[in-house]
């Protein structure tokens, strides 16, 4: 994976195997029902996702190292090999500018350039060393500006000489992203230093693969309001519970109508004949308010008896300041409970009255408090 581009039918394979060891497979060798798109489950916790490795987005991080190294480690054999044969292909010492032809493993590199380019920041010295449409030495390099398709003026100009020239380089009139670039031009260059870069993703701006493929899962990605469900001292397998119940992928009837399993419709815990869905067996459902209701007896913990949705059901119940370790050990336990207690009455004929359900509950959260304190 670090050193070419992972064809799309692996990359695809790879994914479909992954996907089965996740949801599992039926006795008789078939693929179980995926409850999230595979996407959403490759992004962070801090974005809704399980924070499995998005195998596309990592192969393309690993990748830039070897661009990384080309502008800041010239006394590495890599820089050295490449700079011997593409040196007669360059108008300036910007590695941006080298020729497009070659291996499979250079046109990879090549491909990536443009992703290389706005995820650094050229530190303008003498400006010799730096490509004026192609490098970052401005907020955002100057080709990806222009509105022709075809190469710029000049193309392999060097900012320095970039910079005497820029008013016949650029068009006019500029539009709003050209006129920041200008107005952020370094005024005045130093005659002798290096030109360097910068890794924007990283806090001591020096290139890693973890802050590389981190920007690359959350560009344009909202921040998720249920990361606390990772922080819950329970049982992994309650956690994701509480995770797809969160959102609201948990395969009750109404989701089993959605994928095209049509079953009895009714709650099998009242005598509603509403569609089940998880708002009614979870929140809003006579038994899972009873059940709650003596949970907030025994724990002092907050009985949720209407809500709008399930989302906004879970961060009602477990965002609370004055929440304890046990109770919100309680809180979770008595979700998964009730699941499972709906799952024995639908596929085993058997069933738990509010009180016996609630001892079990009251005996499982006290265990697991003291397992995982």
């Amino acid at each position: 994976m670090s050193t070419f581009l992972l064809p799309k039918w692996l990359l695809k394979e790879i994914d479909k195997t992954r996907r089965r060891f996740l949801w599992g497979t039926t006795q008789t060798g078939g693929q179980r029902m995926s409850l999230l798109a595979w996407d959403r489950v490759c992004l962070p916790r801090v974005h809704g996702g399980l924070g499995i490795l998005d195998f596309c987005l990592h192969n393309k991080a690993l990748l830039l190292r070897w661009l990384w190294k080309l502008y800041t480690d010239q006394s590495s054999l890599w820089f050295k090999v490449a700079n011997t044969l593409l040196e007669a292909q360059r108008g300036c010492k910007s590695p941006s500018l080298w020729i497009t032809e070659g291996s499979f493993f250079w046109r990879d590199l090549r491909s990536l350039f443009p992703l290389f380019q706005l995820s650094t920041r050229t530190q303008v010295l003498s400006g010799t060393e730096s490509s004026f449409w192609y490098d970052n030495w401005g907020g955002k390099p100057l080709f990806f500006l222009t509105k022709s398709g075809g190469k710029p003026a000049r193309p392999r100009i060097c900012l320095k000489e970039g910079l005497t020239r820029i008013n016949e380089l650029l068009p006019r009139p500029y539009n709003l992203d050209s006129h920041y670039v200008v107005s952020n031009a370094p005024l005045a260059l130093h005659h002798s230093g290096s030109d360097s870069v910068q890794w924007i993703w990283s806090a001591d701006r020096n290139f890693s693969v973890a802050s590389t493929y981190k920007a690359l899962c959350s560009a344009g990605k909202l921040k998720s309001p249920f990361t606390w469900i990772w922080k819950l001292r329970i049982p992994p397998s309650i956690r994701f519970f509480l995770f797809l119940l969160s959102c609201d992928r948990v395969l009750t009837r109404q989701q089993l109508s959605k994928r095209g399993l049509h079953t009895h419709v009714g709650c099998d815990f009242c005598s509603s004949t509403d569609l089940e869905d998880s708002l009614h067996l979870f929140f809003t459902c006579p038994f899972s308010i009873s059940v709650r209701r003596r949970l907030q007896v025994l724990f002092q913990t907050l009985c949720l008896s209407s809500s709008v949705s399930t989302r906004q059901a879970l961060l009602s119940l477990f965002l609370s300041d004055s929440l304890s370790h046990l109770q919100s050990t309680v809180l979770a336990t008595s979700l998964f409970a009730v699941w499972l207690e709906r799952n024995n009455r639908v596929f085993r004929s058997s069933s738990r009255n509010v009180q016996n359900l609630v001892e079990r509950i009251s005996a499982e959260a006290n265990s697991f408090s003291r397992v995982f304190s």
